[in-house]
């Protein structure tokens, strides 16, 4: 954010992060950034800030102890003309990722319970 000079955009980015903090999800929409068929596809997220800007955030898991613990990825906010870009380098950082980490990324978890703790 300290690229971005004006603060009302940097408020409005603040207010995006603080409900993404707290579990919030805006509908899933459809921009298409034509990458097909690739991992970023699948788990990227892009929550429109303004009418140039948007936030660039997917789901990843860490191993925390012994489990596996989502936590909101935030890559950047960018111009849509540039997010294919970063969708690249998105697909190259999970393409070591195994299938079963792949699943857990995509899985939903609410109240931190889910399916996969402790059997990735």
């Amino acid at each position: 954010m300290a690229r971005i000079k004006s603060a009302e955009i940097c408020q409005k980015i603040c207010s995006l992060l603080r409900q993404l903090s707290s579990g919030w999800r805006q509908p899933k929409g459809e921009i298409n950034l034509g990458v097909v068929d690739d991992i970023s596809s699948q788990l990227l997220e892009l929550y429109k800030v303004n009418e140039s800007l948007y936030l660039v955030w997917t789901v990843d898991v860490i191993k925390e102890n012994s489990n596996y613990v989502q936590i909101l990825k935030i890559w950047d906010v960018l111009p849509l003309s540039e997010v294919t870009n970063l969708a690249r380098n998105i697909d190259i950082s999970y393409r070591s990722y195994s299938v079963d980490i792949l699943r857990c990324c995509k899985t939903r978890c609410y109240d931190g319970y889910n399916s996969y703790t402790n059997s990735v």
